[in-house]
């Protein structure tokens, strides 16, 4: 039983990418122009790594580090990236860490901002929200 479970939570888009995963460290990898679309990551650790190129479409990402990543030409679009912590947080929104990280020509175009209580409950996030949450301008993206 342990075996399929594990099984069933290391099985993603491209190999050696959990398709689900809380709280993982995968910082200071070579994940360049992987496929992270469709994940579900609550709290991992990317900083650092190289993401060139990386696809994040429609991903579920709360609370994660991308600070100091290489993220040029990773796509984001439809991604749910940022959070309504209704005061959970100090501003009560979060979304990824991005300082330090390279983001030129990322796409962010699309990118939702949803309720923690209702993951479901979704709208397109604004670019100002989305530069004030992720710590960053995000210069040299393709921002909403």
């Amino acid at each position: 039983m342990k075996t399929a479970i594990l099984v069933a939570i290391f099985l993603a888009v491209t190999p050696g990418i959990p398709s689900n995963c809380v709280g993982c460290d995968l910082a200071r990898r070579d994940f360049h122009g992987a496929d992270f679309s469709g994940v579900n990551y609550v709290g991992v650790d990317l900083s650092e790594s190289n993401l060139r190129g990386a696809r994040f479409e429609r991903a579920i990402l709360q609370g994660i580090d991308f600070n100091g990543a290489d993220l040029r030409d990773a796509d984001f679009r439809n991604a749910k990236l940022c959070w309504d912590g209704h005061g959970k947080w100090d501003d009560g929104i979060s979304c990824p860490d991005f300082r330090n990280a390279n983001v030129q020509d990322a796409d962010f175009r699309g990118a939702l901002l949803c309720d923690v209580r209702d993951k479901q409950s979704c709208k397109p996030v604004d670019r100002a929200t989305l530069q004030t949450g992720s710590r960053s301008d995000l210069a040299g993206a393709n921002l909403p």
